[in-house]
């Protein structure tokens, strides 16, 4: 992008009330007691299983007495592929059997009958053994030349929410349908001596015994727990501050495996100065097997492997960048993936962009942005496939994976790219940092930080969010009729602006070049067809209305030249009511004349 002076013109056509927002967020009290999660596992790569118990204290969280608890059991969502997930027995502190079922249409919910009620505050514990079969797939459950992934394969306590009850949704298997509360974890995992594991956390401790090694985790407060296991890694790391970063690669891609790190370490830093500081002593990027480009764990993102070649470093850089945000989109700012998608894919995906503005400049950022966020966006479009809203779940696009992926992460940073120009940048960044610092560790929805952004902003921004995010749709701007009358030393520029969505309320931006520079200026656009006048002290030569489509839609008539004239122009207006007035007149003189011939007298 060229270099410009940029000029700020705000014509406000909408009167935006001052509003106080409360403070308060759809989360568990700050205070409450976390569940605590202790797991013993034994991995076998011979048969690809791993055999395990889970030690939970249970505490109730719900504003009622639960005689249940639910549990997701999310491996037996692979059974057509290979994999599942039995449960062997339950039992609770005092031994004593439990009876539970294995319940979903995708039989992915453990469904535990208490003894007696647990009541609000308290808690129970109990214990769940198992067994799971790991899949021969490339996927973040499954196993491939060496490197076995246990992605959201251990058992983990459903959500319970007030006024709904336990949040037991399927597994989604093109995204993410994950919510989960916010817990501490104590694994310990017996594995051959050959393989290496990368595991959420921190490893305090690991001793061989019998020919086995044995690795003891502690993380807290996570939201799950991840393991890779690998026969063949080499393992790089660098300290940051409080933080080290590593990186598990395969030997023959050491060099992208090192390019990985580097990246990491950088959006790790980024992140941590822009959004809130890493909290965690530690932060694993884990090169396996899968189809999906990146996907993220607390304190552990799983990178595919076909990303580590020349070919496909720029993708590679982008996707480590967009799994190290996730650290903060939904690995603490804990929003339901499955309802809210958009609350941390979205923000992740415009993160990635913010990584290349911080680390590389504007014109890297907005390359980037162009390249593989809003291209794709825009194909979307032009194959006329249908809008979507964005506050909707996985499930809502069922099997349109083309469309989830494009409105919720595309579109969705389209969005949040948007709300950054309305906001501006001192308060947009002020507001990020702000939901962050509120919702850490927390379970939140998208309300909150729309309250966190209107009170950020100082008025209501619900107008914003009911178009862009509840609504289904987008719109364009087509310029017309620009002139500038050249007056004394200035140039009044006259333009009108066509708006397709005139429901649609929007701030745009213009750009007009002149004969020294650009001139960037912003407008409200509230209805079919609005006129302007802005007045510059530079000869203007051109005007682009939304010329970097800050705006959602295709502006296929979106620039014009300006024509100079000297004096007032005359518009059409200013034609027609003349004319209209001689034509007037001359009937009026012809008609008159006529009435004088009618009375002229007679000739004696």
């Amino acid at each position: 992008m060229p270099e410009m002076r940029r000029s700020v013109i705000l014509i406000t056509i909408l009167v935006l009330s001052t509003i106080t927002i409360p403070k308060t967020f759809n989360v568990i009290a700050q205070n409450a007691e976390m569940h605590s999660y202790t797991f013993n596992l034994s991995f076998e790569p011979a048969n690809a299983t791993v055999t395990g118990t889970l030690n939970m204290r249970y505490v109730n969280h719900a504003g009622k007495p639960l005689s249940e608890l639910c549990f997701h059991i999310y491996p037996n969502a692979f059974k057509p592929k290979g994999g599942y997930i039995d449960i062997l027995q339950v039992k609770n502190a005092e031994g004593e059997s439990l009876r539970f079922t294995v319940e979903g249409e995708d039989k992915t919910i453990l469904r535990i009958t208490l003894v007696r009620p647990l009541k609000p505050g308290e808690a129970v514990n109990i214990t769940i053994g198992f067994y799971i079969k790991i899949p021969n797939i490339a996927d973040r459950f499954g196993y491939k030349s060496g490197i076995y992934c246990l992605g959201n394969a251990l058992p983990i306590a459903s959500v319970y929410e007030e006024g709904v009850g336990w949040n037991n949704d399927p597994y989604y298997p093109y995204g993410e349908s994950f919510n989960s509360e916010f817990a501490s974890y104590s694994v310990t995992i017996e594995c051959p001596l050959n393989y290496i594991v990368a595991a959420t956390g921190v490893l305090k401790n690991k001793m061989i015994s019998n020919g086995v090694k044995i690795t003891a985790w502690r993380a807290s407060p996570v939201r799950e727990f991840v393991i890779v296991f690998g026969d063949n890694f080499r393992v790089l790391k660098q300290t940051v501050g409080n933080v080290t970063i590593y990186s598990y690669y395969l030997p023959e891609h050491s060099e992208y495996g090192v390019k990985a790190l580097e990246w990491g370490v950088r959006a790790l830093t980024h992140f941590s100065e822009h959004f809130g500081m890493y909290p965690y002593p530690e932060y694993r990027i884990v090169e396996t097997y899968g189809w999906f480009g990146g996907m993220e764990y607390p304190n552990l993102v799983m990178i595919s492997s076909s990303l580590y070649t020349g070919e496909s470093a720029d993708f590679l850089e982008l996707v480590v960048a967009h799994e190290t945000a996730h650290q903060w989109w939904y690995c603490m700012a804990g929003n339901d993936e499955n309802d809210e998608p958009w609350l941390d894919e979205a923000f992740a995906e415009y993160s990635e962009i913010l990584y290349y503005e911080w680390e590389y400049g504007t014109e890297v950022a907005d390359e980037m942005f162009e390249r593989y966020v809003l291209s794709s966006y825009h194909r979307y479009l032009n194959s006329g496939k249908k809008e979507h809203p964005l506050a909707e779940s996985v499930w809502y696009f069922g099997e349109d994976t083309n469309a989830y992926y494009t409105i919720i992460y595309d579109k969705g940073a389209c969005i949040l790219r948007l709300l950054r120009f309305v906001m501006g940048d001192e308060k947009f960044f002020k507001a990020l940092k702000l939901h962050f610092e509120r919702s850490r560790f927390k379970l939140i929805k998208i309300q909150d930080f729309i309250n966190t952004c209107q009170e950020v902003y100082g008025s209501s921004l619900q107008w914003f969010f009911d178009e862009w995010l509840f609504n289904a749709g987008n719109t364009a701007f087509k310029i017309e009729d620009a002139y500038a009358v050249a007056k004394d030393s200035e140039y009044i520029i006259h333009f009108s602006i066509y708006q397709s969505n005139p429901e649609y309320v929007n701030l745009v931006p213009i750009l007009i070049h002149t004969e020294s520079g650009e001139e960037l200026s912003a407008i409200w656009v509230n209805t079919s067809k609005v006129e302007y006048n802005i007045t510059l002290t530079v000869k203007p030569t051109e005007i682009i209305i939304d010329p970097y489509d800050h705006v959602p839609g295709i502006d296929r008539e979106n620039s014009v030249q300006i024509k100079i004239v000297t004096g007032q122009r005359r518009t059409e207006k200013d034609i027609i009511i003349p004319v209209v007035i001689a034509l007037v007149s001359i009937v009026l003189v012809i008609t008159a004349v006529k009435l004088v011939k009618k009375r002229e007298p007679v000739q004696r």
